[in-house]
C-alpha cells in the first residue's frame, strides 16, 4: 500500500470537491453541464478535416491565427490576448502565476467551484463571502471581505449557477476602490446569452484598469466544447506571465480552427440566442404553473426551486433518462439547475416534473 499521500490542502479539498464524469450506462438527456444542445456551427468539421495535414506537427505555441482575428473582434492588441486549454487551464494557472502562499483570495459562496479549488491548490486562503439578496454576487459583500493580504478576486458574470449579472457601474465602482495590486478575474463563459439587463463593456474595463483579466470561451455558445478552448484578455504584463508559464502549446491546431469556424458563422451564433430565449421562456411558463420559484437567468441554464430536497428529483429525472445538477453542492439544496435543451428534451422534463409534483403532493397529504 503506498503511503504517498497528498498536500493537506489537497486532502482538505477532497471532501467537498465533486467531479462528474458523463454517465455511460445508457444514452441520456444531458443537461446538467450547461452545453450547447443545438451543436456547433456546420463550418467546424470542415475547418477539422482540412487541418488533418497538420496531425504530425506541433500546434502554433501561441494560437497565432486565432489571437489575431480575436484581437479585430474586440479591438484590442493581439498582445493582450492569451489562448488555453478551456477556462479550465486558465483558471488553474492565474493562482499558481500571481498567487504566494498565504495570500487570500474572495469568491462567492454560490459560484464555479474550480475558483476555490484552483486557488487552493496554490496554497491560497480562500474567503467565501454570501450572495446579495436578489440571488446575485454581492460587490458590497466583497469589499467587506477584502484585507491586506487580498491578491485575487473571482467574479463569475453572469454567475453559474444562478444565472444573475454584476452592473457595469458596480464593477467599476469596485475597481475605483480597491487597490490596483488585487488582480480580478471576470469570467464571463455566458455573457452572450445576457438579454434581460444591460451588457457589460468589459473590454473597455480591460483599456481602462491594469487589474482586469477578463476570460471568455468557446465552449458556450458556439458548442464545440470538446475541442476545450478559451483565451484571456488582459493588461500585457497579466497575459505575458499566463503566456510564458502555462502549458505550452496547449491549445490544438484543432481547437484553433473550430474556433476560428465558429466567430465566422453568425448565422449559428445568433440561432443559438435566439432558441436559448425562447426555451428558457418555455421553462418559466411551465414553472409558474407548477408553482416552483426560479431566478431569471441571463445564461443557459436556470435554477428552479423544486420544493423539497432537489437530490431525490434529480434521481427522478436520471431514472427517467435525463441529466440535471441538484443545487445542494451551491448552498441550494432544495433547487436544480437545469441547462437549457432541445424542445423536445425541455418538455419530457416538464412532463417528468408535473408527474412527480403530483406524486409529492399526494405523499405529502
Amino acid at each position: 500500500m503506498s503511503q504517498i499521500k497528498a498536500k493537506d490542502n489537497i486532502v482538505n479539498l477532497q471532501r467537498r470537491y465533486i467531479k462528474r464524469d458523463v454517465a455511460t450506462d445508457r444514452e441520456y438527456i444531458q443537461m446538467d453541464r450547461n452545453e450547447n444542445p443545438f451543436g456547433y456551427s456546420p463550418g467546424v468539421p470542415i475547418a477539422i478535416e482540412k487541418a488533418y495535414k497538420r496531425l504530425s506537427r506541433y500546434p502554433d505555441i501561441y494560437a497565432g491565427k486565432l489571437v489575431g482575428k480575436l484581437a479585430a473582434i474586440h479591438r484590442i492588441a493581439g498582445e493582450n490576448i492569451v489562448t488555453g486549454n478551456g477556462l479550465f487551464e486558465l483558471i488553474g494557472v492565474i493562482p499558481q502565476i500571481f498567487l504566494n502562499p498565504g495570500d487570500e483570495v474572495i469568491t462567492s459562496a454560490s459560484s464555479f467551484d474550480w475558483y476555490r479549488i484552483a486557488s487552493s491548490i496554490a496554497n491560497a486562503n480562500v474567503i467565501e463571502v454570501p450572495l446579495g439578496e436578489d440571488y446575485g454576487i454581492s460587490l458590497k459583500n466583497i469589499r467587506k471581505a477584502i484585507t491586506g493580504k487580498t491578491r485575487l478576486i473571482w467574479l463569475c458574470n453572469p454567475n453559474n449557477p444562478t444565472g444573475t449579472v454584476i452592473a457595469e457601474s458596480e464593477i467599476r465602482e469596485l475597481l475605483e476602490n480597491i487597490s490596483p495590486d488585487i488582480l480580478v478575474v471576470l469570467d464571463e463563459a455566458y455573457i452572450d446569452f445576457v438579454r434581460e439587463v444591460p451588457p457589460v463593456n468589459s473590454i473597455g474595463l480591460v483599456k481602462k484598469y491594469g487589474n482586469v483579466a477578463l476570460l471568455r470561451t468557446f465552449s458556450k455558445v458556439y458548442g464545440p466544447a470538446s475541442f476545450r478552448i478559451g483565451y484571456m484578455i488582459a493588461c500585457e504584463s497579466v497575459t505575458n506571465a499566463m503566456r510564458n508559464f502555462k502549458t505550452p502549446m496547449s491549445t490544438n491546431s484543432w481547437a484553433v480552427e473550430a474556433a476560428l469556424a465558429s466567430l465566422e458563422d453568425r448565422d449559428f451564433y445568433r440561432y443559438t440566442l435566439e432558441q436559448t430565449a425562447l426555451q428558457l421562456d418555455y421553462f418559466y411558463r411551465e414553472f409558474d404553473r407548477l408553482g416552483f420559484p426560479y431566478i431569471r437567468s441571463n445564461a443557459n441554464f436556470l435554477l428552479v426551486h423544486v420544493l423539497q430536497d432537489s437530490e431525490g428529483v434529480v434521481s427522478v429525472l436520471k431514472n427517467q433518462g435525463i441529466l440535471v445538477r441538484g443545487g445542494r453542492e451551491f448552498g441550494f439544496p432544495e433547487r436544480l439547475r437545469i441547462t437549457v435543451g432541445k424542445e423536445e428534451d425541455n418538455a419530457l422534463l416538464i412532463k417528468i416534473l408535473k408527474e412527480y409534483r403530483v406524486q409529492f403532493k399526494l405523499s405529502q397529504g
